[in-house]
């Protein structure tokens, strides 16, 4: 994994007062290797791009109400990976519910009588 970088209560500080202050490339060249990294070992399977976007979307939201407290709540960037482990869990959990509803899609078109279902347009759907 990707060494962890040293947490700056400042750079937190900032972020939580402006969304949208410039001091996000820094955040993110900071913590990007680590989630990266934690995405190749965790959620291989998962676009690592999409899971950083939405943790970066995530704290966004949180940072006005965040207090980087780590006597109380532990390290940030542990605070940090349970939010991009939970954005992958979902991205991972989403495609899984989509492929079972696709499969069980296919399973009640095959059965339809030919009636209802001209064979060549019920090959194209399969499609």
């Amino acid at each position: 994994m990707a060494e962890i970088p040293e947490t700056s209560t400042t750079l937190l500080r900032d972020l939580a007062k402006d969304s949208q202050h410039a001091r996000w490339g820094e955040f993110v060249a900071r913590y990007r290797p680590m989630m990266e990294s934690y995405m190749r070992t965790h959620f291989p399977a998962v676009d690592a791009d999409d899971a950083i976007q939405e943790t970066l979307i995530a704290l966004i939201k949180v940072f006005p109400v965040y207090r980087y407290s780590p006597d109380e709540t532990g390290a940030f960037h542990n605070y940090l990976t349970g939010i991009l482990r939970r954005r992958a869990s979902r991205h991972f959990s989403g495609e899984a519910v989509a492929g079972k509803c696709i499969a069980w899609s296919m399973r009640r078109m095959e059965r339809l009588p030919r009636s209802r279902c001209l064979r060549g347009n019920r090959m194209r759907m399969m499609a």
